[in-house]
């Protein structure tokens, strides 16, 4: 099917519910996107946005998907933030051959023909993380997550590189999303003195757990940021803006941060935000321009082809620098940041590495630790900014 004038997208973000910050974001970046590509005047098409808001609720994605592919002729859809509603929406992308645009992190341990991933896995989020962390912290870290499938893996993961470098978690406890119930949590980090926290809450649980621990770090020094820190895979600047001053201190990482875009890279139009740039705006945002370009370089929208052209384009310039999928696994290089949260909410860089190969089964991962004969020696902890 050659590309006709009007191309129409589905967009599935929920904008309430217990990640509707991160989904409102998300859906800014998506539509600024998609005025920017029919402005531009560089495409023979343009694309229709037709939008879906399942709410937070999981039983309303794969429907939604449904509707978008049957009744509106969508046959690439941006969009879910979590897995539970990735995996809702990719039975029914398959069977319609239809072709999503997941732009999140998750915790990897999927490939689908029907998928171009441009969020992090596992090897470019936690693994550097910890990579950072435990040296300059220790290796006794207290977990805790929302209860889904972000929180259990991430935190499973977690679990592995601990005892790899010869500690063993504290404790790990769990949250049903949106709940705001934190006293049980601050009392037991408080009593097992871990090293550091990993929180893997989102949404309104990870704004109380931090003003929580916040309280805690006022009340005992020995739980200040530079000694006991929060450590993060999933807190965006839309979090750090509700949080407020009690956010100083996270470490965080993510493939974009507000203000270490690449200057040699793609620039969003950030004109039609009311939320703070973040990755969850980037990402959406870089997936849709890289749908344009392999849409023109066909002459198709026709998925197969789409994906082909993806994984066949080389690098792309992108507001993460340049990126590229593998042809394996439709996964991109990526390159990581590991940041800091300031007094004033910017996310000052600790470090960055050059793009990482996508490994979302942890394969090269689990080899490579293999071959270590020993873990790294602790190192203190010291703020170095990156310019």
């Amino acid at each position: 099917m050659s590309a006709s004038p009007d191309i129409a997208v589905g967009i599935i973000f929920s904008q309430s519910g217990p990640y509707d910050l991160v989904g409102r974001s998300a859906l800014e970046g998506a539509l600024a996107a998609v005025a920017a590509i029919n402005a531009s005047g560089r495409y023979p098409f343009a694309f229709k946005a037709i939008v879906r808001d399942p709410q937070g609720d999981s039983r309303q994605y794969a429907a939604a998907a449904q509707d978008l592919i049957a009744n509106h002729g969508c046959r690439h859809i941006i969009g879910t933030i979590t897995s539970w509603s990735r995996k809702e929406v990719l039975p029914v992308v398959e069977r319609a051959g239809a072709l999503l645009w997941y732009a999140f992190p998750y915790e990897g341990y999927e490939t689908s023909d029907h998928v171009l991933y441009l969020g992090a896995t596992a090897n470019q989020h936690i693994v550097p993380m910890f990579d950072y962390v435990l040296p300059r912290f220790g290796n006794r870290p207290f977990l805790i997550g929302s209860n889904y499938i972000w929180g259990w893996e991430v935190n499973r993961i977690a679990r592995e590189l601990v005892t790899a470098s010869g500690g063993e978690p504290v404790g790990e406890t769990y949250l049903p999303l949106g709940d705001t119930d934190v006293d049980h949590l601050i009392a037991a980090i408080a009593e097992r003195r871990p090293d550091f926290v990993l929180s893997n809450l989102i949404g309104p649980s990870s704004h109380a757990f931090v003003r929580a621990y916040a309280a805690l770090g006022r009340r005992d020094t020995a739980f200040a940021p530079d000694r006991r820190p929060i450590v993060s895979c999933n807190l965006s600047e839309v979090d750090i803006e509700v949080i407020g001053a009690d956010a100083a201190g996270i470490l965080a990482t993510a493939t974009y941060f507000d203000g270490a875009d690449d200057p040699d890279g793609l620039v969003p139009d950030f004109s039609a935000a009311t939320l703070r740039p973040s990755e969850c705006f980037v990402a959406p945002y870089t997936a849709l321009h890289i749908l344009a370009s392999c849409i023109a370089r066909t002459g198709s929208d026709e998925p197969a082809r789409v994906r082909a052209a993806a994984i066949a384009g080389g690098d792309f310039a992108t507001a993460f620098g340049p990126i590229r999928f593998d042809a394996n696994t439709g996964h991109c290089h990526l390159r990581p940041y590991l940041g800091r949260v300031g007094a004033g909410g910017r996310v000052d860089l600790l470090h960055r590495t050059p793009p990482i190969p996508p490994d979302p089964y942890l394969v090269r991962h689990v080899a490579e630790r293999a071959a270590l004969a020993s873990p790294p020696p602790r190192q203190p902890f010291q703020l170095k900014v990156v310019n």
